[in-house]
């Protein structure tokens, strides 16, 4: 269990949490949320003890496998865009 500590007064146990820049959110093992702070300004106020890290987004091995390989998709075709815009500018088109 991991436990989340909010401003220096209040924890929070959940199995994953999870933070998305302005959002942090606590899921149990079956992936119920069981806390979810929203508008997140200033991340210094929230922290995770005992030398725990924030998870990653997706409640499952497969769903994260599945966002790597979006992301390798996106950066091919961004790579791929780039040699395109690259090679117009060289070729004066």
């Amino acid at each position: 269990m991991k436990r989340l500590e909010v401003m220096g007064d209040d924890i929070f146990e959940a199995n994953r949490i999870v933070n998305e820049g302005n959002r942090i959110t606590g899921y149990s093992e079956t992936g119920d949320i069981l806390f979810r702070f929203d508008g997140i300004s200033d991340e210094s106020k929230f922290s995770l003890l005992d030398g725990y890290e924030f998870d990653l987004s997706g409640t499952t091995s497969s769903e994260k496998e599945d966002e790597i390989k979006l992301l390798k998709q996106r950066l091919t075709e961004t790579e791929g865009a780039l040699m395109g815009m690259m090679d117009m500018m060289i070729g004066g088109i």
